[in-house]
């Protein structure tokens, strides 16, 4: 039975019936989607489509296809609009991508390397499956080999931070594309990572594309610099503690601004009734000066505190109460510095009480020295706004009884 698949590389939402197929014995050829897709000459195997359809008539799973060309079978499947190669799993089962988009200085990068790591490391504790695809235009494409060679190694090798994210004008970045699945089931949601430059969302056209790829998303992580809330801000510097921001890199709330500006051009009006993880990084700063942060009620982050879900061999669950402890210590600060904000946040988006969180998360743990070395990785509750959303897709992740 065809099923509904959202392509990660060109956002395109398409039933799985209008899939291709790619010939691995055919030589390679030209192909002009993909060329335009990339921008770049690439000789690649042939797409096809089969004169037979994609899913079999008694069983109604996708099927092998022969190639016009030279008749050998394939269960290689491509994206109709962009060429690019999909998961089998997609086509099989459909797709549930969960997209995570990161403002200007956010630390994105360094968020998702870490969050792929300790993904890797404890999903079993929370009664999921991990694992990367294997798609791509060759090999060194292949998720698994991109994230060692350029995300792992850097961070936790070569013990180096990454750089902010340069803007690439025409060249579309290549994703790191994972499968998250419930364990014992087929119910499997797609995690898409494109490590674009914040800086896009002060570009027009780059900003109409994050908001499409928003609008595909089943659930979304938005990450904001902690130090882009301008009390934060003010109140670190009259402590002496530089945040390295730029004015160009803007503030919380003219980033929400944007992000809502372009989401709500769109035609997909249920936009803001999908869960909503807004997530501030870098929290490791306020809690190491919690103390003078009198607003923010930071004993629900605790550096010190084990997140449940990762106490012990097993874990005990994922904790909402933690979760709303959380959000509860954001919300009742932003109402203190940024009323106006958060009523935007709140009433203009028609997130309900329900459908966002606040959160604060940190990947590094410590603030890196100047040549960007971390000598020592401290990852705090990278996991929790990730797990929040899958929870509210009605993934059965493991809950802490409380």
């Amino acid at each position: 039975m065809a099923s509904n698949i959202v392509c990660p590389y060109c956002f395109e939402s398409y039933s799985s019936s209008k899939v291709h197929y790619i010939c691995m014995k055919c030589d390679v050829t030209e192909d002009a989607k993909l060329r335009e897709f990339w921008k770049v000459e690439r000789r690649l195997k042939p797409r096809f489509v089969s004169s037979k359809g994609v899913y079999g008539f008694l069983s109604g799973k996708p099927r092998e296809a022969n190639c016009p060309t030279c008749k050998a079978p394939t269960y290689r499947f491509a994206c109709p609009h962009c060429h690019n190669e999909l998961v089998p799993e997609m086509v099989e089962n459909g797709s549930v991508i969960v997209s995570i988009i990161g403002a200007p200085s956010s630390g994105k990068t360094n968020y998702i390397t870490v969050l792929i790591n300790e993904l890797k490391k404890n999903a079993h504790k929370v009664n999921l499956g991990f694992s990367p695809t294997s798609v791509g235009r060759d090999s060194k494409e292949y998720t698994s080999n991109l994230y060692n060679n350029e995300y792992y190694k850097r961070l936790y090798v070569d013990k180096q931070c990454a750089e902010k994210t340069k803007e690439n004008e025409d060249k579309p970045s290549i994703p790191l594309i994972f499968r998250l699945n419930v364990r014992n089931t087929k119910k499997a949601v797609y995690l898409v990572f494109y490590d674009s430059a914040g800086e896009n969302f002060n570009d027009p056209d780059k900003m109409e594309a994050q908001a499409r790829f928003l609008s595909r998303s089943a659930g979304i992580v938005l990450l904001f610099d902690s130090y882009s809330v301008p009390k934060i801000e003010e109140m670190l510097k009259e402590r002496r503690i530089q945040t390295n921001r730029k004015e160009s890199d803007g503030t919380f709330r003219q980033s929400w601004e944007k992000i809502y500006d372009f989401m709500n051009r769109g035609k997909d009006k249920a936009l803001f009734k999908k869960p909503f993880a807004i997530t501030f990084s870098k929290i490791d700063t306020l809690i190491e000066n919690k103390d003078y942060f009198h607003d923010l009620n930071l004993d629900s982050m605790d550096a010190d505190v084990v997140p449940s879900y990762l106490r012990g061999r097993d874990g005990e669950g994922f904790s909402l109460r933690e979760c709303d402890n959380i959000h509860e210590s954001f919300r009742s600060a932003l109402s203190q510095w940024d009323s106006a904000l958060l009523n935007e946040l709140e009433d203009r988006s028609n997130f309900g009480p329900d459908g966002y969180r606040l959160f604060g998360i940190s990947a590094l743990g410590t603030m890196p020295n100047p040549d960007l070395s971390i000598p020592e990785l401290k990852p705090f509750r990278v996991m929790d706004p990730l797990l929040w959303v899958l929870y509210k897709l009605g993934f059965e992740i493991t809950i802490k009884k409380e």
